[in-house]
């Protein structure tokens, strides 16, 4: 035997040496795998050796060998080479003892038995002794489904799903998923080796459609699954009709928005559409001129609110959809104002009265009230919001003109003015005086008839109109007067208005009454004046002058203005006689006739009888800047004098009655520039 024999024996007995069991020495690898080819498969396996003494990983040498492990075995994998197949990796821990391999993508090359062997430097070596066994099985295709017919609502049909390069070793299978087994029916056809096929039968429905279902090839041993889905198209006529708006919701939309509806159905092949519409207080329903699945209000109008359909329609069928409302919202229009079954001349104080105020608006208005009397412009609120305003007892002060508006969140709008005018029996017939005239008025609506009751036999003179009379009467004795103002309503009557005459009141009624006896009042102290002139004395005057009536022919002179209690007395000229020829030459002559005019322009306020011991005359100082100065032909007038009259109140306490009477007395006095004629 050859040295080089004698050493390969050695080596065999050092390898059947390895492999017999020694204490401290082993392999551990599974018996058998099993793999689909494209997947991976991991060799778990774990070693062991004496650890006297401490070995270090790098003396370590791990080695994957292909079945039969002897040395003249093919290397898997060799940790002290360089690995060209990635798709092997050592996956293991050699400080842990663990020797793991991992084949990725693995396929039917692989099927073989593989050992471990691990050699210590300058130590030993070890070789598994039990193989692992992997078994490779073809991959099937990815399953492929059909259908057999097409699928429509309520006609039966069936799926196929198949797949190929089947291992029939592996137990494969064909599964489907998406249909109930309730509804469906599965088939398993083997129509030749290495190849399966698998039926569904089934009736589809319309809620079928675009569902997807599923068919998927397993080993189920091996944890192996690959699958295939389709999405089915079922044809069936339009279902769930409905109609969407781009509004959130319909209460919401506002006259002038851009609106639309859209119809969606459930349909195969896809519908067309239809639209109609009927008006809320019209049965009758209308199509419209639009056949597409979406109607658009570029500027929606109130004319537009009302109820819509759409109709579905293709070649299996047609459907309509449930009625959809629009409602329009607008800002309140067309205010007006309704005085209930009665007009304004019916109206009278007490009856019950409603106004009610009518707008077309949507959401509804609310209404604010607003009233103006017929004397002012201002406009008052009312603290009412209601749409119709009641009056359950009206009365006089509730005339006036009445206005409502209509207000919602969109705007405004006020009616025109309605005007009311309550109709009651006269009220506040009162009288008043002004010497011997007497004035009545009286309020009333309609007007009031006025007439006159009196005492004595003066003459009347009257005029004025139905509410406003006045009576002037021509006496001077005692009287009591009355007047009374009369509706279809009703009457009412004033108080009596009874006085005396005295001096006083005589010349109060002269004064203010009678403008000739002011003229004839400085006719005489003119000419007074001028006589005693000419005998050589001079005038007194210590009583009242008395006034009469008479003729005055003033002309055109000098003017002063007099003010008498609240009256304004102007146009107090002096003329100077022409003597007895008119066409003689002016002189100034002692017996020149100078007189005074004297126009009132407001008649005194009205006085009441005197009483005894209640009135006096009181004189008034006058201020410098009160005084009156006239001047004309040879006479010079000044020192005006005011009286007026005052009361007294119980207690002896005086005060300015509110009918005081304020006159005047003039004084004439020599004028410088005609000295008086010298006395004998």
């Amino acid at each position: 035997m050859s040295t080089s024999h004698c050493t390969l024996a050695l080596i065999a007995v050092c390898l059947i040496q390895g492999s017999t069991a020694t204490p401290g020495w082993g392999v551990s690898v599974p018996d058998s795998l099993f793999a689909v080819q494209g997947t991976s498969v991991i060799f778990n396996c774990s070693f062991q050796y004496p650890d006297k003494p401490p070995i270090s990983p790098s003396n370590i040498t791990a080695k994957w060998l292909i079945s039969p492990c002897d040395l003249k075995s093919l290397e898997l994998y060799n940790n002290q080479e360089k690995n060209n197949n990635h798709k092997v990796s050592f996956i293991g821990d050699l400080s842990k003892k663990n020797c793991s391999l991992q084949i990725s993508e693995i396929n039917t090359t692989y099927n073989g038995a593989y050992c471990f062997r691990f050699e210590i430097k300058d130590f030993n070596s070890w070789t598994g002794r039990s193989p692992v066994h992997l078994t490779v099985y073809a991959r099937p295709t990815k399953p492929i489904i059909s259908f057999s017919t097409e699928l429509v609502e309520g006609i039966n049909t069936s799926l196929i799903c198949s797949s190929s390069n089947v291992a029939q070793n592996a137990e494969p299978s064909l599964n489907w998923y998406g249909i109930s087994d309730e509804a469906a029916e599965q088939r398993k056809v083997n129509e030749q080796i290495g190849n399966l096929s698998s039926y569904l039968v089934f009736i589809p429905s319309y809620q079928d459609h675009k569902k997807i279902i599923k068919c998927s090839v397993n080993y189920s041993n091996y944890l192996y699954s690959d699958e295939a889905n389709i999405t089915l198209q079922v044809k069936y006529a339009p279902k769930n009709i409905t109609i969407q708006g781009d509004s959130g919701s319909q209460m919401e939309i506002k006259e002038g928005d851009k609106v639309s509806l859209t119809c969606t159905s459930n349909s195969f092949p896809e519908a067309t559409y239809t639209w109609y519409k009927r008006e809320e207080d019209r049965s009758q329903t209308e199509s419209l001129n639009f056949t597409g699945a979406t109607l658009t209000f570029h500027n929606i109008s109130r004319r537009d609110s009302g109820f819509y359909n759409c109709a579905a329609t293709n070649s299996l069928g047609n459907e309509t959809s449930e009625a959809l409302e629009i409602r329009v919202q607008y800002a309140p229009k067309h205010i007006a104002i309704q005085g209930g079954n009665r007009s304004q001349l019916d109206i009278k104080e007490g009856d019950k009265v409603s106004l009610t105020c009518t707008s077309n608006s949507y959401p509804e208005a609310t209404y604010t009230w607003y009233k103006r009397e017929e004397d002012r412009s201002q406009t008052e609120s009312f603290n009412f919001t209601g749409a119709t305003l009641t009056f359950h007892n009206i009365s006089r002060r509730d005339s006036g003109f009445y206005n409502c508006a209509a207000t919602n969140y969109l705007g405004k709008e006020t009616s025109e003015a309605l005007e009311i005018r309550v109709q009651y029996k006269p009220a506040e017939v009162n009288i008043s005086r002004v010497g011997m005239s007497f004035h009545c008025t009286a309020i009333a609506n309609p007007l009031a008839q006025i007439t006159w009751n009196y005492t004595s036999n003066a003459k009347p003179v009257i005029n004025g109109n139905r509410t406003n009379s006045t009576l002037t009467l021509q006496t001077m004795s005692n009287i009591c007067v009355s007047c009374q103002a009369q509706n279809k309503y009703g009457h009412i009557s004033s108080e009596k208005q009874c006085f005396k005459t005295s001096q006083t009141s005589i010349l109060v009624q002269v004064i203010t009454g009678s403008i000739s006896g002011a003229v004839l009042l400085l006719v005489i102290v003119l000419l007074i004046r001028r006589k005693d002139m000419f005998r050589g004395k001079k005038p007194e005057i210590d009583s009242q002058p008395v006034l009469h009536n008479g003729p005055q022919d003033p002309k055109q002179g000098n003017q002063m203005s007099v003010s008498v209690t609240n009256r304004v007395y102007d146009n107090l000229s002096m003329n100077e006689s022409l003597g007895e020829k008119q066409d003689a030459p002016r002189r100034d002559s002692a017996n020149a006739l100078v007189y005074a005019s004297i126009r009132f322009d407001k008649k005194p306020k009205d006085l009441k009888p005197e009483k005894p011991n209640t009135e006096q005359l009181m004189y008034s100082n006058i201020q410098q800047d009160n005084q009156v100065t006239g001047s004309t032909g040879g006479a010079v007038y000044e020192n005006v004098d005011k009286f007026k009259t005052i009361s007294k109140e119980a207690g002896g306490t005086q005060k300015d009655s509110e009918d005081s009477i304020l006159y005047a007395c003039i004084v004439v006095k020599d004028n410088p520039h005609n000295p008086k004629p010298e006395k004998h």
